[in-house]
């Protein structure tokens, strides 16, 4: 069956866990990492998950309300391929009245490929490295962001080199693909294939970028890039006392407490416990073990994390154990860390887990995880939480 429901028991709940095997209707396999996003269609909103076949084709996933799951083989349109293993980002932009869809990845020699769709035109491609001069290591992680010069939008991608220096590339309507090469302005290095991930503040009127990895000795960097000053380098885990497993997945997410904004990272150690770092204008980064107040330990591989409505507020991370079983851990102002196996909710194992969004269903949140099985089957777990509450 393409869909099917498990049921898991929280406390003296039943839970539901809906599963979707999207290649059983599409036909397509992807190999591990994927990335969502959700565009709108008239009244109607779609959704979207893109991944890199065994052959290192770049497909994207389409799911409406007017139709099933559909499939588009983006390299054969532009002919461009990529890495099998490849990271993957996205984010949109506008066109005049336009929306216009990119995704970007590595090629199997460490190019960095951008790919964009406009209701004006198919999938096109271009290969940054070659107009910027900068290639990255194909297994690197990679995330992307936009800010504003004036009127002008800035897109930034950023990715580790082979040797461990994190490149930042952007593109402005001002001028063409460029790189900075961060580790050279904060004498940082990482690790190759570290994980990504980045995010926005601000400093009363200033806008603070940022960006998190993972250096060789398996501590937790951030750098920081303001209008008042260049790159700097933040050792994370020199201040909050702990170190992550170099293969951890990274993943990032911002809360109000008061008039403060909250910055929050979350990533697996060696020993498989899953921790949480937040930082605060109240305070510097502390950190808090995630695995043992709620029961459940990770496989170091990937987390995801998201947050819900900001009138019921959950704070939620995913990852995988050494059994497959996809974990969901959840966090609200009114209880600690929890813990709930998705996994065995949906009867499903993963391998990997690599993007979550939120739909709505009349009043209902509805939560999606998007992961690949070890057949190479891109599923969708999905819940409208009618039991713990995840919103």
């Amino acid at each position: 069956l393409a869909s099917t429901r498990g049921w898991t028991k929280i406390g003296n709940i039943a839970e539901v866990v809906n599963k979707v095997n999207v290649t059983a209707i599409t036909g397509k396999q992807i190999m591990k990492n994927t990335t969502s996003w959700q565009t709108k269609n008239g009244a109607f909103n779609l959704e979207h998950i893109a991944g890199v076949s065994p052959q290192g084709d770049l497909i994207t996933f389409i799911w409406s309300p007017q139709h099933d799951w559909q499939a588009i083989n983006v390299s054969q349109i532009t002919r461009k391929k990529l890495s099998p293993n490849s990271s993957l980002t996205n984010w949109q932009t506008k066109n005049g009245s336009f929306n216009v869809e990119h995704l970007a990845g590595y090629s199997d020699n460490g190019d960095l490929i951008t790919y964009w769709w406009s209701p004006q035109h198919d999938w096109q491609a271009i290969n940054i490295s070659q107009i910027a001069g900068k290639q990255c290591y194909p297994s690197s992680g990679i995330t992307s962001w936009q800010t504003k010069n004036g009127s002008l939008n800035i897109e930034h991608l950023a990715g580790t080199t082979k040797s461990g220096e994190l490149i930042t590339f952007r593109w402005s309507p001002a001028h063409d693909w460029q790189a900075v090469n961060i580790s050279q302005i904060s004498h940082v290095t990482l690790t190759s294939n570290t994980s990504l991930t980045s995010w926005q503040t601000k400093n009363g009127v200033f806008n603070v970028e940022h960006i998190a990895a993972i250096n060789p000795n398996g501590e937790l960097i951030t750098f920081i890039w303001s209008p008042q000053h260049d790159w700097q380098s933040v050792n994370v885990s020199q201040k909050a006392g702990q170190k992550l497993d170099l293969n951890s997945g990274l993943s990032n997410w911002i809360s109000p407490n008061g008039v403060f904004t909250v910055e929050h990272l979350a990533g697996v150690s060696a020993y498989g416990d899953v921790f949480t770092f937040w930082w605060s204008p109240q305070h510097d980064w502390q950190k808090v073990n995630v695995s043992q107040r709620a029961g459940e330990k990770a496989d170091p591989a990937s987390t995801i994390s998201w947050q819900t409505t900001p009138c019921n507020r959950k704070d939620h991370i995913a990852a995988i154990n050494a059994s497959g079983d996809l974990i969901g851990y959840w966090w609200s102002p009114a209880t600690d860390w929890k813990a709930y196996n998705l996994g065995k909710a949906a009867v499903q194992e993963l391998n990997y887990a690599g993007s979550a969004w939120q739909t709505k269903n009349g009043n209902h949140n509805v939560e999606h995880i998007a992961g690949v099985d070890s057949n190479k089957n891109l599923m969708v777990l999905y819940s409208r939480n009618t039991g713990y509450e995840m919103h």
